[in-house]
């Protein structure tokens, strides 16, 4: 059996290959979702909704999202079970307020330096 990773934007899947008799091959892809950046990225613009930045383009919103992504730790899944699994895991109060901290705390920390030249 082999397993090949792809990366597509945000997405990433895995394709495992499992060798039948006779040289044949049958492709299987599954599909690796971070629960993780989904919940950053809804975080983000709640905060951004309430909240006034500097700047809140594509680029700087990105940057906000990769900054509090790198603080915090990945919960990937597969599976519709695996999706509900990790959602009911990540009701707790707490889960959600590190995630806002963090994505406050980048979006401050873009906000008084971003990529780009401000207009």
């Amino acid at each position: 059996m082999l397993f090949t990773y792809l990366f597509f934007g945000q997405l990433t899947f895995i394709i495992k290959t499992i060798k039948k008799s006779k040289g044949s091959e049958v492709f299987i892809m599954f599909e690796l979702i971070n629960h993780t950046e989904t919940s950053v990225r809804q975080a983000l613009q709640d905060f951004l909704r309430d909240n006034e930045i500097s700047c809140s383009c594509e680029q700087c919103q990105a940057d906000i999202m990769a900054l509090a992504l790198n603080r915090l730790p990945a919960h990937y899944y597969v599976s519709k079970r695996g999706e509900i699994l990790t959602q009911w895991e990540s009701q707790s109060t707490t889960d959600k307020a590190r995630i806002m901290a963090d994505v406050v705390r980048a979006a401050q920390q873009v906000s008084a330096s971003p990529s780009h030249q401000l207009k």
